[in-house]
């Protein structure tokens, strides 16, 4: 399954960047690799974050990792400086010196015109194209989301975004909470296929987990793996069920 990178959802096809999971994963390695060698500001390392997150999509999820430039976190205020920053990156992730930085060979024939679409479409980039503010009330400003086994949370008290995935069957009950990142809860919903949006959520930080099944040997099992991120789910959890009721 392929990945597509493209400016948004109206470019034309000839302008995507059509890549397989290996080829993705090489890639994403050779923007995060040249990114370390720049300053950034807080904006600009919020950039260089989503790259990260593509990659662990990728990583847990192979063809899912695909994105509409108009998704990353740009703002109007800076996006000039960080268009630059990033074409910048995309330079420097074409040199021989970031290849070596890489664990394995770089297929430059392959991955070069990547980069330089990837800079070409980065420069397209205008007040017009740059939805993050309209994305982010649409799709992150909202405190709940739900599919068919996951339920996701934002608490805007704290800014920090959570998700639950639970499993039942009469052989059991299975439970999995999450700390995920404002990208993941921005795109959850926005797949076809429900099971995509578990696959995204499994990439992110999991702070709790219940297992209990007639194919366990020790009963019910509970482990909570961050305590202050389990705890603060918690109140984001029933902050919603109080809304609810309001």
């Amino acid at each position: 399954m392929s990945n597509i990178i493209r400016l948004n959802q109206e470019a034309p096809n000839d302008e995507w960047i059509v890549m397989s999971n290996q080829g993705t994963d090489c890639f994403l390695d050779l923007l995060i690799a040249a990114a370390d060698a720049f300053a950034k500001t807080p904006q600009q390392e919020k950039l260089i974050s989503f790259l990260k997150d593509q990659k662990d999509i990728n990583e847990t999820a192979p063809g899912t990792a695909g994105f509409d430039l108009d998704e990353m976190p740009w703002q109007d205020g800076t996006l000039k400086e960080d268009k630059e920053f990033l074409c910048n990156v995309t330079a420097a992730a074409q040199n021989e010196e970031t290849f070596e930085q890489l664990p394995y060979e770089v297929n430059a024939d392959i991955v070069l015109p990547w980069l330089k679409q990837f800079c070409v479409l980065t420069k397209q980039m205008d007040r017009d194209t740059v939805m993050h503010e309209d994305f982010e009330t649409l799709n992150c400003s909202s405190t709940e989301k739900k599919g068919n086994n996951w339920t996701a949370y934002y608490d805007p008290d704290t800014g920090r975004y959570f998700a639950e995935i639970m499993y039942t069957s009469r052989e059991g009950r299975e439970q999995y909470d999450y700390e995920i990142t404002q990208d993941i809860y921005s795109r959850l919903g926005t797949f076809a296929d429900d099971t995509e949006n578990e696959h995204i959520i499994k990439t992110a930080k999991m702070t709790y987990s219940f297992e209990n099944t007639m194919y366990g040997t020790l009963g019910p099992e509970r482990t909570v793996w961050d305590e202050e991120a389990n705890e603060a789910m918690k109140e984001a959890e029933a902050k919603q069920n109080s809304r609810r009721k309001k």
